[in-house]
Order: C-alpha cells, then sequence, then structure tokens
C-alpha cells in the first residue's frame, strides 16, 4: 500500500477514530463508490462487490480505504456500503431462499448481490428475474429478461474502434488502437468500448463475453467469461480488426539445444551474460525468410535470425523491470508483430517489420507511474 496513503491516515488517526491497526472490510453494496473526500461529491471509481478492503479509519459514518487488488485506488466510502464479512455466491442465494416472501426489501437487495456476483450466470439472472416478477418491478424484470436472453444467445458487436487487448488471468487489458497505417498507442475509454453480457469477435475466432468492468489506478480493466466450455489458452491478443488485417502467427517451441549455438552471436549483442528462461523460446514465422527465434532471457529479450552467408541477425533489448513474458504474436498485412510485456504490465511491441523497432504502447503509463 503507498507509503502516503498510510502516513495520510496516521495524521488524522485521532480525528478519523483510528485504532492504530489497519482492519479488513468488503464491499457489500455492488458498485459501491469510492470518494476523495468523506461527503457524497464527486463520486470517482467504483468497486466490485465482494472487493476487500483495509481502512485506515472512521469518521462520521464514512471509511477511509484502500483496495489492494486495485493498486492506486483509495478513497472514502460509506460505512453502509461495508461488511465484516466477503459476500458468496453460495452464501447470498442461501439467504435469498430463507428469506420470508414479505420481507420484499431484503430479497431485492440479496438478489442485487447475487446478480453482482455472477452477472453472465443464467441461473442467478432467472433468480433475479423471478423476485422482480414476485415483487412487480415491470421494468426491472424487463431489463432482467433482456440480459438473460444476450447471455444465452449473444450478439457480436465490434468494439467500436479496433482495438487490440491481451487476456491475461481473465482480465482484458487495452493494448493499442488499430489505425489505417498500423498500431497505434490506445486511446479512448475501454468502459465505453465494452458492455456486459455481449460478444465480440477475436483474431482467434473466439467470443468474449465481458462478465464486468474492474478499476484500476487509472482507467478500467475487462473481466471476461467465454461462451465455450474451455477457456482459451492465456495470455491471448484479441482484436475485432478486419478479417485479415490481423491474423496469429504460428509460435513452436524451441529446445535448449536450438538456442544453446546463439551463445556467440549473444556475446556481440553485450547480453551474453543473460539466461534464458527456461522454456522461453520460440521459433517464429517470418513473412520472408527463414524463421525468427524469440528468446526471452532472464534481464532482457533477443531476436535472432540466421543470416544467408552464415550467422545470426541480432535485435536484443534489456529490461527495466524483467522478466519478460510473452503475450503473443500477430502479422498486420506483411508485418510480423511481437507483444511483451514486464513484471509490471507495460505493454511493449518488441518487434515491428524491417528492422524489428522496440515500441512502447504506452497503455499503461498512468498505472506504472503510480507503481511506482
Amino acid at each position: 500500500m503507498g507509503t502516503a496513503f498510510w502516513l495520510a491516515a496516521w495524521l488524522q488517526a485521532a480525528a478519523c477514530g483510528d485504532d492504530g491497526g489497519a482492519s479488513v472490510r468488503y464491499v457489500s453494496s455492488p458498485a459501491a463508490a469510492l470518494y476523495p473526500q468523506p461527503q457524497a461529491e464527486a463520486p470517482g471509481a467504483r468497486l466490485p462487490l465482494g472487493t476487500a478492503l483495509e481502512v485506515a479509519c472512521s469518521q462520521g459514518g464514512w471509511l477511509q480505504v484502500a483496495a489492494p487488488r486495485y493498486p492506486g485506488l483509495q478513497g472514502w466510502l460509506p460505512a453502509a456500503n461495508v461488511d465484516e464479512a466477503q459476500p458468496t455466491l453460495g452464501a447470498v442465494l442461501r439467504a435469498l431462499d430463507a428469506a420470508d416472501p414479505e420481507a420484499t426489501a431484503l430479497r431485492r437487495r440479496l438478489a442485487a448481490q447475487a446478480e453482482a456476483l455472477a452477472p453472465l450466470d443464467p441461473e442467478v439472472l432467472a433468480r433475479v428475474l423471478a423476485v422482480e416478477r414476485e415483487q412487480g418491478a415491470v421494468g426491472a424484470a424487463a431489463a432482467t429478461a433482456a440480459r438473460l436472453a444476450q447471455v444465452l444467445t449473444p450478439r457480436v458487436a465490434p468494439l467500436g474502434q479496433p482495438a487490440l487487448l491481451a487476456l491475461e488471468n481473465g482480465l482484458a487489458r487495452p493494448l493499442a488502437n488499430l489505425g489505417p497505417h498500423g498500431l497505434l498507442p490506445f486511446g479512448g475509454s475501454l468502459e465505453a468500448q465494452l458492455a456486459p453480457a455481449r460478444a465480440y469477435r477475436a483474431s482467434s475466432g473466439a467470443l468474449a463475453l465481458v462478465a464486468q468492468l474492474e478499476p484500476a489506478a487509472c482507467g478500467v480493466r475487462a473481466r471476461l467469461a467465454w461462451p465455450q466450455s474451455d477457456a482459451p489458452p492465456e495470455p491471448l491478443l484479441l482484436s475485432d480488426a478486419a478479417p485479415g488485417t490481423l491474423s496469429p502467427l504460428t509460435l513452436r517451441a524451441a529446445a535448449p539445444a536450438e538456442w544453446e549455438g546463439l551463445t556467440l552471436a549473444m556475446r556481440a549483442s553485450a547480453l551474453w551474460r543473460k539466461r534464458v528462461r527456461r522454456g522461453q523460446a520460440w521459433w517464429i514465422a517470418a513473412p520472408v525468410g527463414p524463421p525468427w527465434l524469440l528468446a526471452l532471457l532472464d534481464e532482457g529479450w533477443l531476436l535472432a535470425q540466421r543470416a544467408p552467408h552464415g550467422g545470426f541477425r541480432i535485435q536484443a533489448g534489456e529490461v527495466r523491470r524483467g522478466p519478460w513474458r510473452l503475450l503473443g504474436a500477430l502479422r498486420l498485412a506483411a508485418t510480423p508483430l511481437l507483444f511483451v510485456a514486464d513484471a509490471q504490465g507495460d505493454h511493449v511491441l518488441a518487434a515491428r517489420g524491417a528492422g524489428w523497432q522496440r515500441q512502447a504502447l504506452g497503455a499503461h503509463a498512468c498505472a506504472l507511474s503510480a507503481a511506482n
């Protein structure tokens, strides 16, 4: 947690009624908003139901909190929106079953919690719909019925502007926009481009359903679910570019014997002291000529291609926050594109066309400055 946050919490401990130690609470209200001050003005990021919070102090029915899951997010939250126990879907559904049918407010709150915890679960949406219909909430029931139909039969939609996303650990992170002449730093709001219960085209041919949007230090990240029973391999690059504009490049894992012969060439690259991480080397098809070998090192990356008259052509780079991990490889028209990320999630276009120019995509500059 940021030093400044806890220093500020310590300085106002007396005013806040702090007991000298941070406590843990959980968001109990769907999409509870954070505020910069202990007053209901200028709401900021909204935290998903069940988010763990570290409470620094309390003041007049408000809690000063930080969310460890989302580095850089901190602020004030009404105490009525948190609880000591973390809500789970099973517990909420059991409470809904046990609730008195006459306890309309309680049943409505439990139904809202269940929907927030599983927004794309058809069974949960059907139970929410039943509660709304029994209480005569005609408008809410119509909206829930529409969402249920959308989940059961997703409609494919574009992202709004052709964009490239990286899927890691179930979270979609923006990488770049696709312009008429190539990739551009990501611009615009991811939240405006993605919507719950909507399917999107992907370069892999898969369809991604956006389950929910989660706050980050700047902007949002989308948590995805998949209509197929088997989730696709990760990491995965997603795009809704026109068919044929972007296509996946075939990667073949390289055996140690295939890249150990590059030792002499690596000496010339000034990275010869860096070790290739075990299992982190791939052969990548080139549009013209022999394939390239991509090796991710402990503190750098290296691209090598056999030259026509012997030896290797080398392109290499060092890492500020290693180690690298490979997100994927695509072809934009005839240009191969390789995408890697460092330990902080700073996505870099490691190779782009002749000369393999390295380009930081800049999508996480704000998050990185907050982390640093």
